[in-house]
């Protein structure tokens, strides 16, 4: 059975939560937080987010993540 991480706190709570998630990345917990706002995971991160997922037994792949950016930059327009 495929077990797939679809959105971004999906992600995040498969990796851990948002601290395990930030010391993964070598990153702040307040920074993970900023990309769920800004809907902006940064691309130089996709490759560790998605092979650590991976080694979990998630399926996630860099589209969905780059989808994730697009659409929230979407709806961001469309409300303005």
């Amino acid at each position: 059975m495929r077990r797939f991480a679809n959105t971004f706190d999906d992600i995040v709570k498969r990796l851990g939560g948002v601290e395990a998630t930030a010391r993964l990345l070598n990153r702040s917990p307040q920074a993970v937080f900023n990309w769920r706002m800004r809907g902006q995971i940064p691309a130089a991160l996709w490759p560790d987010i998605t092979e650590e997922l991976r080694e979990r037994g998630y399926i996630c792949d860099a589209l969905w993540l780059f989808s994730f950016e697009n659409n929230r930059r979407s709806a961001k327009r469309d409300a303005a």
